[in-house]
């Protein structure tokens, strides 16, 4: 996957700035969680400049947080890319993934910012995602979300209160 290509735009496929229609290897949540987010550290290992490392980041970071940006510190990616949809949410896997990246991005770009963002999403997002004895946990969180749990919806209007 051609990161660098995709997030600012010079390639075939190129970052979404809305929600994504139907599904696809590109714009999908985890995709990006474990493998854009983890590019410029990656890249870095593999000999590019801390400059050249950083300001990819810093691409990965804004315009995820200005297209897909969500409350809870993460995107917005319940398969794919949906916006800053308030309706929508993001995939457990994603918050798993985006944390791990973060962490090793920090280990290898030494930015602090990297680790507030992954300290956001441990307080923010995973809770939202697991129980509080972290035995199961829910497919799709979303940050509006007031009740995660079996709710027996009606399906008649007779059965409304």
């Amino acid at each position: 996957m051609d990161w660098r290509g995709y997030y600012n735009g010079s390639s075939a496929v190129r970052f979404p700035t809305g929600p994504v229609a139907g599904w696809n290897t590109h714009d999908h949540g985890v995709n990006n969680a474990e493998g854009a987010l983890a590019w410029p550290a990656m890249d870095r290992r593999l000999g590019a400049a801390q400059g050249e490392a950083d300001a990819a980041m810093t691409l990965v970071l804004s315009r995820l947080d200005e297209y897909q940006g969500q409350p809870n510190a993460l995107f917005c990616a319940d398969e794919v890319f949906c916006g800053r949809a308030p309706h929508r949410g993001t995939e457990t896997c994603a918050v798993v993934e985006a944390m791990a990246s973060l962490e090793q991005a920090f280990s290898v770009l030494g930015d602090p910012s990297l680790v507030d963002r992954l300290e956001a999403l441990a307080f923010n997002a995973l809770p939202a995602a697991l129980t509080d004895d972290m035995w199961t946990h829910v497919y799709v969180q979303q940050a509006n979300s007031v009740f995660a749990g079996d709710t027996h919806p009606s399906l008649s209007e007779e059965q409304d209160p």
